[in-house]
């Protein structure tokens, strides 16, 4: 309520990892942990604001993972014809049909990378079902870019470090680290203030502690 919408129809491209981002933007808290979504409040406000360069998705499963499909439920009898989704399950009993892929998005072109090399390219300007494949006739320049924004994106989203640190970084191993950077006379101050605190909290105090002293020498 009193938040400016611009109601209709927007192109800006997002993803569904954006809805998370939308809902801590608008509640004004601070995720704890890394996310890759991007709040969309600029575009509710205004439609033909833009969204992001590209989108990805990735889904499917190795050949040796058939435990991951969703026909290895029930028993593994598998869904039954009056299952809404049967046509979808039963098609991943196929190792193809059900092979990993990943797909990039620019708001035009489709790429789509498989594991089994069967990769799909769509101009959805002109294809907008995605009927005709026509990765054998694809810009290079433009699949080629493609290529390298998956990568990109796996780069960044593939890994990430939580913010609180193990339960393992005690005292004693945070000491460890640190301890030949700590001039004795210190020592016993940034011991009390390790035991004090736990883990991130105590090492960042710690770090500025010690920058602030050795500076001052």
């Amino acid at each position: 309520k009193g938040e400016p919408v611009d109601p209709g129809i927007c192109n800006g491209l997002t993803e569904l990892t954006d809805f998370y981002a939308t809902v801590m933007d608008y509640a004004g808290v601070t995720p704890d942990h890394t996310q890759f979504g991007r709040s969309v409040r600029g575009m509710l406000a205004d439609r033909n604001a833009p969204g992001k360069e590209y989108v990805f998705c990735e889904g499917g499963r190795r050949p040796d993972e058939p435990h991951c499909d969703e026909w290895h439920n029930k028993a593994g009898q598998g869904p039954k014809p009056t299952d809404d989704y049967w046509a979808k399950k039963t098609a991943q009993k196929d190792n193809d049909a059900h092979i990993k892929g990943s797909m990039v998005f620019d708001g035009r072109y489709k790429y789509v990378k498989r594991m089994n090399h069967r990769d799909e390219f769509y101009d959805l300007e002109t294809d907008p079902g995605e009927r005709h494949n026509i990765i054998e006739t694809a810009d290079p320049a433009v699949l080629s870019r493609l290529k390298d924004a998956i990568s990109d994106w796996y780069q960044e989203t593939c890994d990430d470090v939580p913010y609180k640190l193990d339960s393992r970084a005690t005292s004693g191993s945070n000491w460890g680290n640190i301890r030949e950077f700590v001039p004795p006379e210190l020592e016993e101050t940034v011991h009390d203030m390790l035991r004090n605190k736990d883990g991130k909290e105590a090492m960042a105090e710690v770090m500025k502690y010690l920058a602030e002293k050795l500076a001052a020498k």
